[in-house]
């Protein structure tokens, strides 16, 4: 069972999901970001990488001096 936290961060992020993932069905997905099979899914890794770091989930353990959240594992 989730604490509330837990619980409200896991909301948050599926909604956060549903809003920055439309359109991106069609897309190869690599686990290698860097990859430019081509433009789109470029661009589409590019924008979605500065929208996880607004949300401080691009890295979420450093330290939010450096744009992390300064979450625990």
């Amino acid at each position: 069972m989730d604490s509330p936290e837990i619980g409200a961060f896991r909301q948050a992020v599926h909604q956060w999901l549903a809003e920055n993932m439309k359109g991106s069905e069609h897309l190869r997905w690599s686990r290698i970001w860097s990859t430019r099979e081509n433009a789109e899914a470029c661009k589409f890794r590019r924008e979605l990488a500065s929208e996880l770091e607004k949300e401080r989930w691009l890295f979420p353990t450093y330290s939010v001096k450096y744009g992390g959240a300064d979450e625990t594992v």
